[in-house]
């Protein structure tokens, strides 16, 4: 009986042993991902008042764009996405199956806005955008441009090394 009861506690043990380093594993997994920027692209905008960081998520395929933040129910206040596109274009967007509201900063070719549409509503299908062509479009949340001082002209910087291909 004696041995029995060895055996047990030692099959228990390395039970124990293996869910704790399993859990360790995974929640590290988890945790890592929460708590660091890893797959967040550094934005800086040049404005007037100095200099305001932003990370985002890069929106460059068809469907990362198609998709972009619907669904979202909220945002840290210091995070958002950037819509890259292929060659600079007059871009629109609409709202559908977005419950945040957002601000849409529209950038050109040389890195500088050239539009801003401010509080764009949510939940709707109406395309908005601004006449000039942009090669990316940055969302934050509503209120986030003017709080930072964004304006048209102000100079965005960010390293393209850093975006996938």
């Amino acid at each position: 009986m004696g041995n029995q009861k060895k055996r047990f506690r030692t099959i228990r043990h390395l039970f124990i042993l293996f869910v704790s380093i399993s859990a360790l594993i995974f929640g590290g997994r988890f945790l890592w991902s929460k708590f660091t920027s890893i797959g967040l692209l550094p934005l800086e905008f040049k404005t007037a008042g100095g200099p305001v960081y932003f990370e985002v998520e890069v929106a460059d395929t068809v469907t990362e764009r198609m998709k972009g933040l619907m669904f979202r129910k909220e945002m840290d206040p210091d995070r958002g996405m950037i819509f890259i596109f292929e060659e600079p274009q007059v871009a629109s967007f609409y709202m559908k199956n977005t419950y945040i509201s957002l601000d849409m900063i529209f950038v050109g070719q040389d890195k500088k806005v050239v539009g801003i549409l401010r509080d764009v509503p949510i939940l709707n299908e109406k395309s908005r955008g601004v006449d000039v062509p942009s090669l990316y479009v940055v969302e934050l949340l509503a209120g986030a441009a003017k709080r930072a001082g964004i304006e048209v002209g102000t100079e965005v910087v960010f390293d393209e090394r850093q975006i996938k291909k």
